[in-house]
């Protein structure tokens, strides 16, 4: 809610803040793996959307498979802006939105709320990283699915 709003009986002074605009989602069962100790996009899934106002925020949730074998792994999401920045960690956190521990294969699942102030088309992908870089690290599985959700909610 916008600083300053007024909320009415539809839940906002306009009736549509929050509104979903679009729902986008890519899915794939692919793995990729690591040794690097700095984020590492994972080529697949991928979503793109592109908002409609430079205003509105992206509500993103993903879903993945992670084998750290015998290391620790971090996981976030990061965007490529179409002719613009590319951010490797949207959270901003140094371990990312999600870890794993030594030898414990599992899925990940998290969701955030990005703000990204453009009307430009937007890719969005998972990053990774092993937290020392020594080992190999594994993301997403070739017999399990993983998915990635953009919304664009309307601000």
């Amino acid at each position: 809610i916008p600083s300053g709003a007024t909320l009415n009986a539809a839940g906002s002074s306009s009736g549509n803040i929050g509104k979903i605009l679009q729902v986008q989602t890519g899915v794939s069962s692919a793995a990729a793996s690591t040794t690097s100790n700095s984020f590492t996009q994972k080529a697949t899934p991928t979503v793109s959307i592109t908002p409609s106002s430079s205003s509105n925020k992206i509500y993103l949730s993903g879903h993945i498979y992670c084998d750290p074998q015998t290391d620790y792994i971090m996981v976030t999401f990061g965007r490529v802006i179409s002719g613009g920045a590319t951010t490797t960690n949207i959270s901003g956190e140094t371990y990312g939105m999600g870890m794993m521990t030594v030898n414990r294969e599992s899925s990940i699942s998290f969701s955030y709320l990005d703000a990204p102030s453009t009307s430009s088309a937007i890719s969005y992908y998972f990053y990774f990283k092993n937290d020392n870089g020594s080992t190999s690290v594994n993301l997403g599985h070739n017999s399990v699915g993983a998915s990635l959700t953009a919304m664009e909610v309307l601000v």
